[in-house]
């Protein structure tokens, strides 16, 4: 269980899990990572930072809690130096977090059915439904930050448009508490992102299910759905109009070439330059009839290679950051000829995460079993075993994902 508590920023000690500041758009690489250096606080003094929240993965005593209502409180300092002394170093994701993560993205993407389904037959959204999955997923990340992100690698082939705005919002709201947004803008987030294409659904289905590449006259009628998308939402009283513009314009790019305004970057609104990242990411890593998923690591490459084109680059960065240079679920061939599948990254070795070893030195299948690519030879120094590339794992027909979950599973 994890409590978030707020700090005066003076409290701020080396150990501590900062979540995020109470100012958002401040350049700080740390998030969700042990507060490195108390020098560090005159940096954020001068970027107008007063109070920072920080993650605890402890429940305390009931006698060391403030006994009021709110899931952010100012807590005594005797907790805070609990914080710091047992705070960890560098924390993996259990078993049970990643199948409490598997769990709930299958019932948002049953919540997303019924929502899309209903505005595809001309019925207004349930916004109560919506900020309710939300709120969930949005719990999700903040407790289980490191298994979070990586439930987006889920797919269905049968039911990709439902499947992909559930991963665009889970990227989202990713994305967004790596930046340390709020609670409530991380909701908005991935309310946008989970409704981003809602739009689509007032697309004649012979155009949005056509199997080939359309024609030009039918992709500006494709291109039409951020605004349709828009136009059905903002009928709906309550919904934001951060929320609205990120509908919009989540096909804007950065140099001015998107649509439907053709924005540039500093035009774009916030959540939208969000959305479009995590949209492109999950669109080009999925199975389609016309187009063949990319591995993610080819896939952040292309990413990478539209910085400052298509998407932000700041965001870009944090984007990259988030998913680690071999995303969960990436295929990847060994300096011993043998193929495995990523399944935990290391923070501080990004290049050496703990895999499944899923074949013997013949590239021949084999049970798969846990290694971890930091280990080294206590005489050399030297790794045991190191990542030449990553691979397609349908050119070996491998299911990474039906592998990572029999190995969870025991």
């Amino acid at each position: 269980m994890s409590v978030t508590v707020k700090i005066p920023l003076s409290e701020l000690q080396p150990g501590m899990i900062v979540v995020r500041f109470d100012k958002s758009g401040v350049t700080y690489p740390y998030y969700g990572r042990p507060f490195p250096d108390k020098k560090l606080c005159q940096y954020l003094e001068r970027n107008g930072i007063e109070y920072a929240f920080v993650r605890h993965d402890r429940a305390p005593s009931r006698g060391d809690l403030p006994q009021t209502e709110g899931a952010e409180k100012e807590y005594p300092r005797k907790y805070l130096k609990s914080i710091a002394e047992e705070a960890p170093t560098d924390r993996l994701p259990t078993i049970n977090e990643i199948q409490a993560s598997v769990t709930l993205h299958s019932k948002a993407k049953e919540v997303t059915t019924q929502l899309l389904t209903d505005a595809r037959l001309g019925k207004m959204v349930d916004s109560t439904a919506v900020k309710t999955i939300v709120s969930e997923l949005v719990e999700q990340c903040i407790a289980s930050p490191e298994a979070f992100v990586n439930i987006s690698r889920l797919k269905d082939y049968d039911q990709y448009t439902f499947t992909h705005s559930v991963n665009v919002s889970v990227l989202s709201i990713a994305i967004g508490r790596r930046l340390g947004s709020s609670v409530q803008e991380l909701n908005s987030l991935g309310f946008a992102g989970l409704l981003h294409d809602v739009g689509k659904m007032k697309v004649p289905e012979g155009i949005l299910n056509k199997p080939g590449k359309l024609t030009d006259a039918e992709f500006e009628i494709m291109k039409g759905h951020p605004s349709l998308g828009y136009d059905y939402l903002r009928e709906e009283r309550g919904i934001s109009q951060e929320i609205l513009f990120a509908v919009k314009y989540h096909h804007e790019k950065a140099d001015g070439s998107g649509y439907p305004s053709g924005l540039t970057d500093k035009e774009i609104p916030r959540f939208a330059k969000i959305i479009a990242i995590a949209d492109v990411y999950d669109a080009i890593t999925s199975e389609r009839v016309y187009h063949k998923g990319m591995v993610p690591s080819d896939a952040l490459k292309l990413i990478f290679s539209w910085s400052g084109k298509h998407f932000n680059e700041s965001l870009v960065k944090f984007f990259i950051n988030i998913m680690g240079i071999y995303p969960v679920g990436t295929l990847v061939l060994l300096d011993t000829n043998e193929l495995a599948i990523i399944l935990e990254p290391h923070k501080d070795e990004p290049m050496r995460p703990n895999i499944l070893i899923v074949s013997n030195t013949n590239m021949e299948p084999a049970p798969p079993h846990f290694f971890d690519l930091t280990k080294r030879n206590v005489a050399s120094g030297a790794p045991y075993k190191s990542i030449i590339s990553s691979l397609d794992p349908r050119d070996f027909s491998i299911d990474t994902n039906r592998l990572i979950e029999q190995y969870i599973k025991g």
